[in-house]
Parts: structure tokens; C-alpha cells; sequence
């Protein structure tokens, strides 16, 4: 469990000269961003801008900071359904940081924020269900949960894959327009895991199966990372 609620951007300066060889880099700490209450998970760098993508969830320690004001931050962009925040405040918020101008946006309601190779896009694993206090994420908590994306130029949102039966997770682009994502299931009584994975075409919108589930002496293989 993360205890403490921040995002830290660094940048490593790397000095050339032999006199230097076997010295560790230098660190210099450019930018920090956090809001008390809440934990900050899945943070991600895009490539070519000052932009982290992040989850930004209610730790239950702070869960008394539940008005809408607080969990709309002052001068946010703030892309959530109309009319959602008060049944959904103790759910994933997907959300965008520009660390240098420290203008934050709220995507959507998810997990597993992945950018495109080209940054346009943001895509993540929505959470359908909204979670009530106090819930523990085993694989029910997660059930129908589709991919969703962003796309920062024109600041809309689109489903691309559903789920055929439990629930989708962890997208990740292999360019800006092919999309691997991973089908979870239950696999240990009620908690969940990655079984198997599959990919989309975002041009024709054609998916297909890349691995299969396998089952060893009647349990689930598990799917490990694809980065």
C-alpha cells in the first residue's frame, strides 16, 4: 500500500569527462505534485511532452475528505461524466499532469493509464462499477471493465474493447495505433489476475487474440508484464 501521496518527475545529469568515470548521476528533483487524502498509483511518463498520466484514488485512512470541492481540485480540467461525482468519489480517476505548468485534468474513471507512442492518446481500463466504501478490489470489483481511450487532440473518449466475460486491464500500446490489453479472471477464490491477452487495431478496429488462457493442473497461467 503506498503510504505517501506524491508524483516526483527527476532528471539525471550526466556528466562526460574520465574523471568522472564510476560516479553515481546527479539528481535534481524538478517537479512535485500531491493532494492529501488521496493515493496516487500507475503513474507514467509520456514520451514528448511535461506530461505524467496517474490513478488518483481516496486512501481509506483520509476517507472523511469526500466533498466534491476537495476532489475537484482548484482549477483542474475536468473531463468526468456530469452528474458522477457523488456516487463515484471513492473511485480510480484516471488523471494527466503537465508538471511544469502544474495544470492537472481528470480523464475518466479507471486504472493502468498507458500513452500512445506519439502521446495523442491516453488509454486505460475503465472501471464500470462504481466502488463503495469500504471495497476490497477482488476480481468482482473489476467485473465488465472495459479499455477505453483519450485522445488528447480532440478531447474525446472511446471504448475500444469490451470484455467476453470477467474484465479487461493494463492497455498498452505497441504504436500509436495497435493496442495490447490483458483479460483478467478470478483465479485464487475471489481474487483476480491477468489470463490472458489480446490486440486491436484502432484504424480498422479488428482485435485478435494473441495468448490464449492456459490451465496447468486446473489453474490459470498468468500473464506477466508486456512492457
Amino acid at each position: 500500500m503506498i503510504k505517501h501521496v506524491c508524483v516526483l518527475v527527476f532528471s539525471f545529469l550526466l556528466l562526460a569527462g574520465s574523471s568522472l568515470y564510476g560516479q553515481p548521476p546527479k539528481v535534481e528533483k524538478t517537479a512535485e505534485w500531491f493532494q492529501k487524502g488521496y493515493y496516487i498509483l500507475n503513474p507514467v511518463f509520456a514520451r514528448t511532452s511535461n506530461e505524467i498520466a496517474f490513478v488518483r484514488r481516496l486512501s481509506g485512512k483520509d476517507s472523511s475528505i469526500n466533498n466534491v470541492q476537495h476532489f475537484l481540485p482548484g482549477g483542474a480540467v475536468n473531463y468526468l461524466a456530469p452528474n458522477s461525482i457523488n456516487a463515484r468519489q471513492f473511485d480510480p480517476v484516471v488523471s494527466m499532469l503537465d508538471y511544469k505548468t502544474r495544470r492537472l485534468s481528470l480523464i475518466d474513471y479507471g486504472w493502468g493509464p498507458a500513452f500512445s507512442t506519439n502521446d495523442n492518446r491516453l488509454a486505460y481500463s475503465y472501471q464500470v462499477n462504481p466502488l463503495q466504501r469500504p471495497d476490497k478490489l477482488y476480481a468482482e470489483a473489476y467485473k465488465g471493465n472495459t479499455i477505453k481511450i483519450f485522445n488528447k487532440s480532440f478531447k474525446k473518449i472511446q471504448e475500444v474493447a469490451k470484455p467476453l466475460n470477467n474484465y479487461l486491464l493494463d492497455p498498452f500500446f505497441v504504436d500509436s495505433l495497435k493496442l495490447v490489453y490483458k483479460a483478467g479472471d478470478k483465479v485464487n477464490g475471489p481474487y483476480g489476475a491477468p489470463v490472458a491477452i489480446s490486440e486491436v487495431d484502432l484504424a480498422s478496429k479488428r482485435t485478435r487474440l494473441v495468448r490464449q488462457p492456459g490451465i496447468k493442473y486446473r489453474l490459470y497461467e498468468l500473464m506477466g508484464s508486456l512492457t
